[in-house]
């Protein structure tokens, strides 16, 4: 197995987000690699010296994030010299890499270009400070930076295949991505699978609108681990066939962006109390263009009016969060835009503005197309209160609606 110790105080304070952990982690799991443990540490000698030396007792590979630059707090070179029993040495062959690059003025080169004696050394396109590669009998610790777009480019280009070339894969994964299922519901299915399927591992992962299935097996390959998951995903497939939005892509947007772009649709957006969260989830995806015409965000009943042409009367009748209000929006958009699809948002996010007859957590959606249908509907948002957390499912739950009527032709907000 692998370990994985990720150096540096601010991870420990909660200056830094430890988001290197979790990329190492997806991506060696996605080639067929298990991390058994992620220890943190800080910046301290002993420290780090003890972590290094009690993850490589229990594991054969070990990654080190963190501590290989230029000031004082980054001695991770040289605790692990100390730990290999090496020299640190200076590198003619690093040095002229960095001088190249960044010319020989950079202050920095002499240290940058100080290396472990011995050790096979990771170069660093996009900084200074290389990794490096260092074995001790059966033992491997392969040293990257902090700094995460810099170790995961040598993740990717350098370490994965130094590591399908010498280690043998026997961790395998399959995810099923499902939309507004509880985990109440699906975990009793779920158990009942895993009793007459022992040799496989079952995880579930509640998000916002969304939950996460995993299958995990120990297996000689990729194909031994598929034929174990094969009868559970048929199970699976069938009794949430309506639900399933994806098996590659853990947000429903990923899964609206492929089915418009393949059935040649566009979509154009109306939103209030989201304020452009939904466009921002969608236009996060490279070609977005080929199918998403914008979003309007009309906040203030205004800009509902004036934009979107939504009735004075209905605003003052129903008001703006309303079945009413969310199909005059849906209808206009449509009329800007000249979309096959459209959606339309409006509720109260709070933590203010919630009334008795309207609560904090009212939310009213509504989905039409280019003929005419429209539908509308009340999104179930019960019990909760933060205001980002409904800003988030009142995304997912619409985008997830809107992807179910195109994939299956279920009217929007039909049992939700």
């Amino acid at each position: 197995m692998i370990e994985i110790v990720s150096i540096g105080a601010e991870l420990l304070t909660g200056q830094t987000v430890n988001t290197n952990a979790s990329a190492i982690s997806k991506a060696l799991l996605k080639r067929g690699f298990g991390v058994s443990h992620v220890t943190t540490v800080p910046d301290h000698h002993n420290s780090m010296k003890r972590a290094i030396e009690e993850a490589m007792n229990r594991a054969s590979v070990v990654i080190t994030t963190g501590g290989l630059g230029p000031t004082g707090d980054d001695i991770t070179r040289i605790t692990l010299a100390e730990i290999f029993g090496k020299k640190l040495v200076y590198d003619e062959n690093v040095a002229a890499e960095l001088e190249r690059r960044y010319g020989k003025e950079l202050e920095t080169l002499a240290d940058q270009a100080t290396v472990i004696e011995g050790a096979h050394v990771i170069p660093n396109p996009l900084g200074t400070a290389p990794g490096f590669i260092l074995k001790k009998e059966e033992k491997t610790v392969i040293v990257l930076p902090g700094v995460p777009v810099q170790m995961q480019e040598m993740l990717e280009k350098s370490v994965i295949p130094y590591l399908e070339e010498t280690q043998k894969r026997h961790l395998f994964e399959h995810a099923v991505y499902l939309f507004l299922m509880s985990e109440q519901h699906v975990d009793p299915f779920l158990r009942s699978l895993e009793a007459k399927n022992p040799k496989v591992e079952f995880g579930i992962c509640p998000s916002y609108g969304t939950l996460s299935i995993y299958l995990r097996a120990q297996a000689q390959s990729k194909e031994e681990a598929e034929e174990r998951f094969a009868p559970i995903l048929f199970a699976l497939r069938e009794k949430f066939k309506h639900r399933i939005f994806s098996e590659k892509h853990h947000d429903i947007e990923y899964a609206v962006h492929e089915q418009f772009i393949a059935r040649g649709l566009t979509l154009a957006c109306a939103e209030s109390c989201t304020g452009g969260r939904i466009a921002s989830r969608l236009t996060k995806i490279s070609g977005c263009s080929d199918y998403f015409l914008g979003s309007l965000v009309t906040y203030s009943n205004h800009m509902k009016t004036t934009v979107l042409g939504v009735k004075p009367e209905t605003l003052n009748t129903h008001g703006a969060v309303s079945r009413e209000t969310v199909i005059e929006m849906v209808l206009g958009t449509l009329s800007l835009s000249s979309a096959d699809y459209a959606l339309a948002v409006s509720g109260i996010a709070g933590p203010t503005g919630g009334t008795e007859e309207k609560p904090v957590g009212t939310v009213w959606g509504a989905i039409g197309h280019k003929r005419g249908d429209v539908f509308a509907g009340l999104l179930s948002l019960k019990g909760t209160r933060k205001r980002s957390t409904l800003i988030e499912y009142s995304a997912t739950y619409l985008l997830s609606h809107l992807w179910r009527y195109i994939q299956f032709d279920i009217p929007p907000f039909e049992g939700s």
